[in-house]
């Protein structure tokens, strides 16, 4: 059984000696709240004291009176805890040093309630001694690896909004250029741009852009800051480099989320050998459904939709026209005056596709099988046999 708990305290150094400071970075109204829910959830009685048994918050209607001796005997003995069918005493230690009792009794879920606050408990200290700088709370955030509480109290102290919309960029270095260069381009970026960069496992540059609440994206100045993004990586890693851009997050809370797409958006553009240094996940969404099918099936439902020479017998100059036939809503006035084309000369082209794929682009329906035809195509064409189809159905189970 997994109960999370979330209690915030800061732990300081005098005369480099551990002492308890006190609960700063949360009211005790909200612990208490913690724990109140978490005793509705389990019906199990939690209680906290300090080490001297003296009982500081309670979560139901434990019997106070018996609780408190039962605390203190606990407290005078050297025993580092107390277990029985329904009940759960145990020190929380810090540094070895004891600084917190918590109780869990009262139901036969009290020994596994307790032993999860036993585990959560130093965790918490350990990450509010306040030696946390900026990049190594986003760091911790994209990892995964702070409570909502935890996140609440390093982002009050570092001046951070939470409760934000954000988007996430990330740049992959090209092999080769090493650490160094991911440091210069951190370096770089932060002397050019105003948002938050880091270092995420000493390699990968990370953006957070914040968004102005309650307005778009195109509203919000990020076509500037990527055009920034990509001069600045450019003159670092060279045209190698490639900028992921993850999908709009409402809160810091999914930043580990939106750091992983936009790596993903960095991997899916490489399997498919797209050019351009600025690759978006919401562009790349249905080539990651390609990418976590089986090659197997790959193959067969292209050979279904068009197959294999259909799309070696189109010239550059068809897909061009084809794909800006689709971008613009399947409008052909639109698609002749784009490319410079008369009318009649974009219909030929897309007659000529219908006669050889038995395909119509002025319908949705052939419209979509077209497209996934193409990217099946390339992502079998263009790479040369990357991953096994067990890998590919090992990604798809995980995906």
């Amino acid at each position: 059984m997994k109960v999370k708990l979330a209690f915030c305290y800061k732990y300081v150094t005098i005369c480099g000696e551990s002492s308890l400071h006190g609960i700063v970075m949360v009211s005790k109204q909200v612990i208490q709240q913690t724990a109140d829910a978490i005793y509705r959830r389990t019906k199990t009685f939690l209680v906290v004291a300090d080490q001297e048994g003296r009982v500081i918050i309670t979560a139901g209607s434990a019997p106070k009176g018996v609780l408190a001796s039962t605390l203190q005997e606990f407290a005078a003995s050297e025993r580092p805890r107390d277990i029985t069918a329904d009940r759960y005493i145990s020190r929380i230690t810090d540094q070895t040093e004891p600084v917190y009792i918590i109780a869990a009794f009262g139901t036969s879920q009290a020994p596994a309630v307790g032993e999860e606050f036993e585990v959560v408990f130093p965790a918490l200290l350990q990450a509010e001694r306040g030696d946390l700088n900026r990049d190594d709370f986003y760091c911790r955030l994209t990892a995964g690896r702070m409570t909502r509480l935890d996140m609440c109290g390093c982002a009050s102290e570092f001046d951070i909004e939470i409760d934000m919309p954000y988007v996430v960029y990330t740049v992959d270095i090209p092999e080769g250029y090493g650490m160094v260069t991911a440091e210069r381009l951190l370096e770089r970026l932060r002397m050019r741009i105003a948002d938050d960069v880091f270092l995420y496992d000493r390699t990968v540059p990370v953006i957070v852009h914040k968004l102005e609440e309650n307005r778009e994206e195109e509203n919000s100045g990020i076509d500037e800051l990527e055009q920034k993004l990509i001069e600045q990586t450019r003159s670092v890693a060279g045209e190698g480099a490639i900028i992921g851009k993850s999908a709009q997050i409402s809160s810091l809370d999914y930043l580990e989320v939106a750091y992983r797409e936009a790596r993903e958006a960095v991997r899916i553009s490489k399997i498919f050998g797209y050019e351009g240094q600025l690759q978006r996940y919401l562009d790349l969404l249905l080539e990651q459904i390609i990418v976590y099918l089986p090659k197997r099936v790959c193959h067969r439902l292209l050979d279904i939709m068009a197959g294999d020479t259909f799309y070696e017998q189109m010239s550059g100059e068809d897909l061009r026209i084809a794909f800006s036939f689709l971008d613009h809503s399947m409008n052909a006035a639109k698609t002749a005056r784009e490319l410079f084309f008369h009318r009649n000369s974009v219909n030929y082209r897309l007659n000529r596709i219908r006669r050889v794929a038995k395909l119509d682009l002025r319908n949705f329906r052939d419209a979509f099988i077209f497209k996934i035809g193409w990217l099946l195509y390339r992502y079998l064409h263009t790479n040369d046999k990357k991953g096994s189809d067990q890998d590919s159905e090992y990604n798809l189970r995980r995906f």
